[in-house]
């Protein structure tokens, strides 16, 4: 028998002198639906709020997909579907700002979301200033890309080649990853969602990093790759391709750049991405290199 996806025993919970749950012991496998019976009181929503990772127990244990909500709320957030049953819906806020805010709430990275659009118009900005930069999130009716490419160029292709189709309009887009040496070049193509959840960068970070816990530091050698995809509503593409080699370190500094730039330190730097400017990196990266190198073929193309 398979292991069940949420594993409740003896959940508690306890305001002052009232027990809200008492107990309680169940099991929900995979596939299946399981409902919570009771009158008012009697600690449906205050259980549902414990799975949900957004209120604490008292006492018990409470596994789902393996992990404590205590522990891993934002990785076990970002696997739920919470239906309430009022409306908490803002509406003082548009559409696009209430799913940015439980997109939030579930695990998903604000830099992760922002920090590549940014990169790129700050980038293009540069080396094809007569190209204007729109979002994809500009289409929300775009078709969700499943990145299945075995490598980095692969699932750019994948992406633009989409967008162009479904915009008539020329599409870049980019598929960049850590490599680190040590593990064989993993994360690679899966960095986004390397510890199982997309878009979680510190939960990527840190398995990395516990992976790593007993890598020398001459060993820790790595490099950040990018492949920049131009596709065109006629069928020409075009790839080109950046890469910038450095070393992980053992511990996050910075506030700056997303994904793995705080456990990244370039060669000939002793700090990490995170740490530098943003037009610094941009000068270093492996996805500005890749796109000054794309550069003239968007000129020739677009001319």
């Amino acid at each position: 028998m398979s292991k069940p996806l949420i594993s409740v025993r003896g959940l508690t919970k306890v305001f002052g002198d009232f027990t809200a749950v008492n107990g309680i012991d169940f099991d929900v496998a995979k596939g299946e639906s399981f409902g919570l019976l009771g009158p008012n009181g009697a600690g449906k929503s205050t259980t549902m709020r414990i799975l949900a990772a957004t209120s604490t127990r008292t006492s018990g244990s409470v596994e789902i997909l393996d992990k404590d909500p205590e522990k891993f709320g934002p990785l076990v957030r970002a696997h739920l579907g919470v239906v309430p049953q009022q409306d908490n819906l803002d509406g003082e806020l548009t559409v696009s700002e209430n799913l940015f805010i439980y997109g939030r709430y579930f695990g998903l990275s604000k830099k992760f979301i922002k920090g590549k659009i940014e990169e790129l118009a700050r980038i293009l900005a540069i080396v094809a200033p007569n190209i204007e930069l729109v979002g994809s999130n500009q289409f929300p009716d775009l078709s969700d890309v499943e990145e299945t490419g075995e490598t980095f160029a692969a699932n750019a292709l994948l992406k633009a080649r989409t967008i162009a189709r479904e915009t008539g309009l020329p599409a870049i887009a980019d598929d960049s990853g850590l490599c680190v040496d040590a593990l064989n070049g993993a994360p690679g193509i899966y960095s986004a969602r390397w510890s199982g959840v997309h878009g979680d960068d510190r939960a990527n970070l840190e398995k990395v990093l516990l992976q790593l816990k007993e890598v020398s530091n001459e060993n820790r050698g790595a490099a950040f790759k990018c492949v920049v995809a131009l596709v065109l509503p006629s069928g020409q593409e075009a790839t080109r391709e950046g890469e910038i080699r450095g070393e992980i370190r053992s511990r996050p500094t910075g506030n700056g750049g997303f994904g793995y730039d705080p456990i990244f330190q370039p060669s000939g730097f002793s700090i990490t991405m995170a740490e530098l400017s943003a037009e610094a990196k941009d000068e270093i990266s492996h996805r500005g290199k890749a796109l000054r190198a794309i550069a003239p073929e968007v000129a020739r193309l677009l001319a």
